[in-house]
């Protein structure tokens, strides 16, 4: 894999490092660099994931809005979405 990107990156802000603004960002996208590729070595490329959980003392109607909610911000997937609120309404 090739890192001319970040080498791009350096030598076009060489004049801005003086004033130590741009290093920090470089920094930053170097690391979160090493930490994807390390989670997609170990993971092997699968995409993080996480379990949705909901407090069951709200009524079906209110676990739905929040569903709904989550889907319309993109934070659930059609799969998940139609998963959980067959869960819901079953």
């Amino acid at each position: 894999m090739s890192h001319s990107w970040l080498g791009s990156i350096v030598n076009a802000s060489r004049e801005t490092l003086n004033e130590g603004k741009v290093i920090w960002w470089l920094l930053d996208a170097y690391f979160v660099y090493k930490y994807v590729v390390e989670y997609n070595h170990e993971t092997n490329g699968e995409p993080l994931s996480f379990n949705l959980k909901t407090n069951q003392s709200g009524s079906d109607l209110d676990q739905l809005e929040r569903l709904h909610d989550l889907h319309a911000k993109g934070v659930l997937t059609e799969d998940e979405y139609q998963r959980k609120r067959s869960d819901i309404i079953s």
